[in-house]
């Protein structure tokens, strides 16, 4: 498939998701319906659903998917491994239990809510160190394989160590870290989107330095050869990735396999550089994520499933799949 149609065929799926889930869920909306919204035309009510309930879940799902999207494809890239995503690496569990932490010890209200985002982030980015650190060889280089190992094993000790820190926590506080958890889109306000500016701005920084990915994907003599600083380039790799994934699970709550799901999808169609890998792994990603809370909005309603789950029952046959490839 050449890039210009994967995108065409890509890009018109996106937008026809958007306005399909603008117009599905409790309260359907017809298309002449949704285009008096969008031209001021509609009742309030209309207003409220499209605008307060609708739009902000929307944008979301699209920051977080092509977000997580983004963080599974520079993972496989450090990794040289298709089965590398921030939630079978530990990052998401990492920044959840130091989210644990905060809801148990710090005073509930608005001085909470502000905090959790610092607190995210310094617990990914000591899981991510942590596996770094334990996955380096002597000459300083990474061994791919015991940096997934590392990091399965390290996600495995962390998620069960969340719940008994926040078991004896007042009721609001448990069922925020039991949705949390569970995969449960959190940024359906526009109050949680305040974060967008920082995830774009991590957008931008990693497509800058998309040419020195493209040279670690190479063979480590021949990036030397090229004059790429490997443990530089792999720890800046590392830290931003970290910083994505810590501020996206604030909005999204602990969705796995999306990253894995865009990153290895992107690799097969747009087998390119990083410069159009980016870009096409983010509009998978956050299609992937749309299409599957626009699915537990419009035909789950009443039974709260969380968008993660729907999302695990996709992806974790696709890695079991990848995983009996890899065997191969």
């Amino acid at each position: 498939m050449t890039k210009k149609r994967f995108f065409l065929i890509t890009g018109s799926l996106f937008i026809i998701s958007v306005v399909l889930s603008l117009a599905l869920g409790n309260a359907k909306l017809d298309i002449i319906e949704l285009w008096d919204v969008m031209t001021g035309q509609a009742t309030p009510a209309q207003n409220f659903v499209v605008f307060e309930l609708r739009m902000p879940r929307v944008l979301a799902c699209l920051l977080a998917g092509a977000s997580l999207g983004l963080s599974g494809l520079l993972l496989q890239t450090l990794t040289q491994n298709p089965l590398a995503d921030s939630g079978t690496l530990g990052i998401n569990a990492g920044a959840g239990l130091l989210i644990a932490f905060a809801l148990r010890y710090l005073p509930q209200g608005s001085y909470m809510s502000q905090s959790l985002p610092l607190v995210s982030v310094i617990g990914g980015l000591l899981v991510s160190w942590s596996i770094y650190q334990l996955a380096k060889k002597q000459q300083s280089t990474l061994d791919p394989i015991k940096f997934i190992i590392t990091g399965v094993t390290l996600s495995a000790i962390l998620s069960t160590s969340i719940l008994p820190v926040v078991g004896h926590v007042e009721q609001a506080k448990l069922t925020y870290m039991i949705d949390w958890l569970s995969g449960k889109i959190m940024g359906d306000n526009w109050t949680s989107l305040s974060l967008a500016p920082l995830l774009l701005i991590l957008w931008g920084l990693i497509y800058y330095r998309s040419r020195i990915f493209d040279l670690l994907t190479l063979a480590e003599e021949s990036s030397l050869a090229l004059g790429l600083d490997l443990r530089k380039a792999r720890r800046d790799l590392l830290i931003l990735t970290s910083l994505l994934v810590s501020l996206t699970v604030i909005i999204a709550g602990n969705i796995v396999f999306i990253g894995l799901l865009a990153g290895h999808m992107s690799q097969l169609f747009v087998p390119a550089g990083h410069r159009v890998r980016i870009p096409a792994t983010m509009l998978l990603g956050a299609l992937i994520l749309l299409v599957a809370d626009t699915l537990t909005r419009t035909f789950l309603i009443g039974n709260t499933l969380p968008t993660g789950i729907v999302v695990s029952v996709i992806g974790a046959p696709y890695f079991l799949f990848l995983m009996k490839k890899a065997q191969r």
